[in-house]
């Protein structure tokens, strides 16, 4: 392009004719102004013109705009999660996440060998994230490692996205008015974030997954139709994050803006929050008394284990997604 506009204006200095080409930047799109006098006429202008459109549009393409690498990426953090990682990984990609910012929180299990083929291809970034100090605080363990692996992916990561979703591996966003979550972003571009609400799923009375299936096709019994959780997760734009509020989910954003509250009729968010029973025994349990800092009693244990599993969904809206997905496992 620039020696395009040099051989021209070269051209001119020795008298063959006079075009003035102009490269400005407007509506975010690179373009080309002619400022060609009235009187350059005929083939000369018209082929001179369209040669200009077309080194037009190939330095255009170099001088995008746009310096985000992905348009939608997720963060979240794990331990001890391997079973469940694909799963997640490939809904969410169908849903249009293109990357994820993973932080590996001391497991123990098989993880790496599920991630190993997303980490070679670029699709998974992993960081290993131990624990943070011990206090003697109920969520102790948010505070001192959820918190700031979250803070670490959008202030190290951040910038290569326009969208981050934070949310954890048992939760799958679930776009109702279309295939995408991309549109739904589009429709909020205004906003620094959107605020999406959770339905919860329990383990409809699995003793464990059937390995024939999916967990989204399996786990079918949710929370009574008239009961709305009052807990979200957000998808938010890095670039616009300033701090925390309490919870760890909530956030500020920068010029005093505010995310907005997404109907649950245009999206909300599948939370399986127990898996199946083995999960809920051998991991949920662990991971809850973590959280809380301190022990689950009995009564404890039969309140988490009965979460979401009041009636069917007989809706299954997610489950426009499982013949994709079942593909893809080759199921």
């Amino acid at each position: 392009m620039i020696s395009f506009i040099y051989l021209l204006n070269r051209l001119e200095e020795k008298g063959k004719f006079s075009l003035n080409l102009e490269t400005v930047v407007r509506d975010g799109k690179v373009i080309l102004v002619d400022k060609a006098p009235y009187y350059i006429k005929g083939n000369m202008r018209v082929i001179l013109l369209l040669l200009a459109f077309v080194f037009g549009q190939l330095h255009a393409a170099t001088m995008s705009t746009d310096p985000k690498k992905y348009q939608v990426c997720a963060t979240a953090i794990f331990k001890n999660e391997a079973p469940y990682l694909k799963e997640w990984i490939e809904y969410n990609r169908l849903i249009g996440v293109e990357h994820f910012y993973l932080y590996n929180n001391e497991s123990d299990d098989h993880y790496l060998t599920v991630l190993a083929p997303y980490i070679k291809s670029g699709i998974v970034t992993l960081t290993d994230w131990v624990n943070g100090p011990e206090y003697n605080v109920t969520y102790a363990w948010v505070l001192a490692t959820q918190m700031p692996a979250y803070e670490h992916a959008i202030k190290t990561f951040g910038h290569e996205t326009k969208w981050l979703a934070v949310i954890d591996v048992d939760e799958f966003i679930l776009p109702i008015t279309s295939y995408k979550i991309n549109d739904l972003l589009d429709k909020y571009e205004a906003y620094p974030g959107l605020l999406i609400y959770w339905q919860l799923y329990g383990t409809s009375n699995l003793p464990m997954l059937p390995q024939d299936k999916l967990m989204i096709e399996s786990l079918t019994k949710t929370t009574h139709h008239e009961y709305r959780s009052d807990h979200y997760k957000s998808i938010i734009k890095p670039d616009l994050f300033e701090a925390f509020y309490w919870y760890v989910h909530s956030f500020r954003f920068k010029s005093g803006q505010y995310g907005i509250v997404i109907d649950l009729s245009e999206a909300r968010i599948n939370h399986y929050i127990n898996r199946a029973e083995d999960y809920l025994f051998n991991n949920k349990i662990k991971n809850k008394e973590r959280m809380d800092n301190r022990k689950l009693n009995e009564d404890d244990i039969a309140k988490q284990r009965a979460l979401g599993n009041d009636v069917e969904d007989n809706e299954k809206l997610i489950f426009r997604y499982v013949p994709a997905l079942r593909d893809i496992f080759g199921i």
